[in-house]
């Protein structure tokens, strides 16, 4: 199964709007526990599941799927790039983090 954790930049985008996994999951039609499965690269979201995962990134950031698209592709082929959008990720949860203390 791949490095990579496609749900961080949902989970994180969830989190800046208030929502917890188990927001995400009723908002995917999907139950908490296999949301967290997904996230921690367990199971891989097929088709359906992937393109509701883009409308709700979408929805929630206001950016165009097609963009998260690209992303996921780049970070696909790149492991440096998959990096690099990992760590951006989580100093951007730290930083919110801190906002909220």
């Amino acid at each position: 199964m791949p490095d990579e954790k496609p749900l961080d930049s949902l989970v994180f985008l969830g989190r800046k709007k208030g929502l917890s996994q188990v927001d995400l999951a009723a908002k995917l039609n999907i139950s908490q526990g296999h949301l967290s499965k997904l996230i921690n690269g367990l199971h891989e979201p097929g088709a359906k599941l992937r393109r509701r995962i883009d409308e709700l990134a979408q929805e929630l950031a206001g950016l165009d799927s097609s963009w998260l698209r690209a992303v996921q592709r780049a970070a696909q082929q790149s492991s440096d790039f998959r990096d690099a959008v990992s760590a951006l990720l989580r100093i951007m949860h730290s930083n919110a983090s801190a906002d909220s203390t």
